[in-house]
């Protein structure tokens, strides 16, 4: 299976998903999920990304209560 990825700093970081998404033509996106306690669930730029990213958005919680033991994965080979 091959493998890219791509590296980049960008104080818009939605627009930089946006266009390497563009370029490699990705299958999903994966986003964190925001962090607890924020005063909206959302930011403008996370906003962006979900309304104008061609690709399905995952939103990802990166920090889990509870170990996860089994994980399953549907691919289309």
């Amino acid at each position: 299976m091959k493998y890219s990825f791509e590296l980049c700093w960008s104080n818009e970081w939605q627009l930089a998903v946006l266009n390497s998404a563009k370029r490699f033509e990705p299958d999903h996106i994966f986003m964190p999920a925001p962090n607890e306690g924020k005063k909206s669930f959302f930011s403008n730029q996370q906003w962006a990304l979900l309304r104008t990213a061609v690709p399905p958005v995952s939103i990802v919680r990166s920090k889990d209560t509870k170990p996860r033991k089994k994980m399953l994965a549907a691919i289309n080979i």
